[in-house]
């Protein structure tokens, strides 16, 4: 028996079921901090009340195509990565997340490199990558974070700092593209305007505040 009939019993009716409102697996009420869970085979995320989310970490396998988002959060300081190098990735905007997908992992038609995908946000929503990584790939090299990374529920997400470079933290993925959807949703004329601005400023500066220091620990 596979762990979703299992569950079956418990789950409400689709039709009492919101979205963004309520557990997708089991229809429970959400709080504000809610887990999220990975469909790797969709490539989708899902809203998920805290009992589903700890079922499915500690059912590890018998989930299938189901993960727990990890509410982990990690930085390298030691890591910069110079203007000259972004520009050598040909992503067109100052920032980007980069993860590691099962789906796409050893499909050379992707163009994917060791199942590293590229997003950056934009004004219509996400944007993938279509350019291969080799680049990034050797980049990623350089910090122990590409080593802690989790495919499919953690990303690398890279952002200009205040010396002129960039950063780079591992960061739930669900908190990247939440930061994709308040650019898409505050984004205003040609250079987004001064609301778009702060928007991503708050949302980057909470990141970092919950960030550790990456260290022998953190795998």
């Amino acid at each position: 028996m596979s762990l979703l009939t299992a569950l079956r019993p418990f789950v409400a009716p689709p039709a009492t079921r919101r979205p963004g409102r309520s557990c997708e697996l089991c229809g429970s009420p959400l709080d504000s901090g809610h887990p999220h869970l990975a469909d790797v085979e969709r490539r989708a995320l899902a809203c998920a009340c805290r009992a589903c989310a700890l079922l499915l970490t500690r059912s590890g396998t018998a989930a299938g195509r189901w993960r727990t988002v990890p509410d982990r959060h990690l930085s390298d300081p030691a890591f910069t990565l110079a203007d000259l190098e972004w520009e050598t990735l040909a992503i067109p905007v100052a920032m980007a997340f980069f993860f590691r997908s099962s789906a796409v992992s050893g499909d050379a038609a992707s163009g994917s490199t060791h199942g590293w995908t590229a997003v950056y946000p934009s004004p219509a929503g996400p944007v993938e990558s279509l350019l291969r990584l080799d680049t990034w790939d050797r980049i990623a090299s350089r910090t122990p974070l590409s080593g802690f990374l989790e495919p499919d529920v953690e990303a690398l997400l890279v952002t200009p700092n205040e010396e002129g470079g960039r950063d780079c933290m591992l960061v739930p993925i669900h908190a990247c593209y939440a930061l994709v959807g308040r650019v898409r949703r505050q984004w205003r004329g040609l250079d987004g305007g001064e609301e778009a601005r702060r928007a991503i400023a708050e949302h980057l500066g909470a990141l970092r505040a919950r960030c550790s220091e990456a260290g022998a620990g953190s795998a």
